[in-house]
């Protein structure tokens, strides 16, 4: 009679056990590394978007304060944006802030740009 003992069978389970698990954990890494990447590029052009709209809008429609929204795009996401006027030039001075949730904690990403009356992107 030919086939495996029990023993043998015990042991090329555990080896393909030892084999396998690293390589789950690597994947589920991988896969997690993946998810906060795509969530940062989200974000990014979300911030692209939101200085666009800035540049594209007339200087005195930018009014100072703050203001926070909610962000579909990202789980958790907030934005907030804080328009402040530059002293003794026609400028203002606007900060983009990104807040969202993700696998890892709490993420950011923190924008800055100065806008005025006289050139830009328009």
């Amino acid at each position: 009679m030919k086939g495996f003992t029990l023993v043998e069978v015990v042991v090329a389970i555990t080896l393909i056990g030892i084999v396998l698990l690293p390589l789950g954990r690597l994947y589920s890494t991988i896969a997690g590394q993946m998810a906060a990447r795509q969530q940062r590029t989200q974000a990014i052009q979300v911030l692209e978007n939101q200085e666009a709209l800035l540049r594209r809008s007339p200087f005195e429609g930018v009014a100072a304060g703050t203001v926070t929204l909610p962000v579909a795009e990202l789980p958790g996401g907030l934005e907030t944006l804080t328009v402040t006027p530059v002293p003794g030039v026609a400028a203002k001075e606007v900060t983009i802030a990104l807040r969202w949730q993700s696998a890892a904690g709490e993420r950011h990403l923190d924008h800055r740009l100065v806008i005025s009356p006289y050139g830009g992107e328009r």
